[in-house]
């Protein structure tokens, strides 16, 4: 889910909220109803003009908790 928190003429800040189910396995016959894993998070995304400048997000889960930043700006 996105939902936008902030906005200044070309500048926008948004916030993302996820759930995610599912498991890994490198046969089919590996595949278990039983063995799903689940993960959730929270995340912020700076955007301008509709362009997606950084995104911070945290995600919960078995292996613990995670962060990711990702950027596609040169610096």
């Amino acid at each position: 889910y996105r939902y936008n928190i902030w906005k200044y003429r070309e500048f926008k800040v948004d916030t993302t909220v996820f759930w995610d189910l599912g498991q890994v396995f490198r046969k089919v016959s590996e595949f278990q109803f039983g063995n799903f894993r689940s993960n959730y998070g929270l995340g912020f995304r700076f955007n301008m003009a509709n362009v997606s400048i950084m995104t911070i997000q945290t995600a919960f889960g078995e292996e613990g908790m995670q962060y990711y930043v990702e950027s596609k700006t040169p610096f």
